[in-house]
């Protein structure tokens, strides 16, 4: 069951958002992994409180952020990109619940970000100056992240792209993401594990000059 209000947040442990996160897992685990969705809820704690009616700094206007994920400007959405899915009934104003305005406008923002239909996914090639995470995300490759931190951050780079995108705001969502992983799974986070992309090859031992064998050393150090 999904739950919207014309204005403010959820708690990250509330009844309201966690039955918005099950909505939101139930809609994507077939295609992202645990880890990839708990690092795309942990941004959208940050963007909107989970609250799928929420505009950007409460306040309405077509070239504001709204939504889960702040599509900005929300007339692409509410024009484009959303129209005709099932559920899509935005709620058009910050004080009460406009005509036709239903929660299930969370179903329909999913399905936007599931396929990405609003083309707000970037490929970065360079875009995280304070972790040691060198790997790129294109999308197909962010649904399979098994590292909540890396989901967070390469959500936070490639999707959201806030203006302020500092160490302190992506440890605050990777806080969020540890938290929605639980919710989500029942388990506590795992140990960061991050995959190579793309994996790092065998090494192959030189072939001996000349038919020669190599100098017994080398084998020793390989054992």
């Amino acid at each position: 069951m999904w739950y919207a209000k014309p204005s403010g947040a959820y708690g990250i442990n509330s009844d309201e958002a966690s039955n918005n996160m099950f909505e939101i897992y139930n809609l994507l685990h077939d295609e992202f992994t645990d880890e990839a969705i708990a690092g795309i809820l942990g941004n959208m704690g940050a963007e909107s409180g989970y609250n799928p009616w929420r505009w950007q700094g409460d306040k309405y206007g077509a070239n504001r952020g709204y939504g889960l994920v702040q599509f900005t400007p929300a007339s692409g959405y509410i024009d484009n990109y959303g129209v005709g899915l099932i559920g899509y009934s935005p709620n058009l104003s910050v004080s009460g619940t406009t005509p036709g305005a239903t929660p299930e406008d969370g179903k329909a923002q999913t399905y936007v970000i599931k396929h990405d239909r609003a083309g707000k996914y970037l490929d970065r090639r360079s875009w995280c100056d304070y972790y040691d995470l060198s790997n790129t995300y294109p999308f197909s490759r962010y649904k399979e992240i098994t590292d909540i931190q890396e989901a967070t951050i390469a959500w936070l780079f490639n999707y959201e792209a806030p203006a302020d995108r500092s160490q302190t705001v992506a440890d605050y969502r990777v806080n969020l993401a540890n938290t929605c992983y639980t919710i989500i799974t029942g388990n506590p986070p795992p140990s960061p594990t991050p995959t190579p992309y793309p994996p790092t090859p065998t090494p192959v031992p030189p072939k001996p000059i000349g038919g020669r064998k190599l100098p017994l050393m080398y084998y020793l150090r390989r054992v």
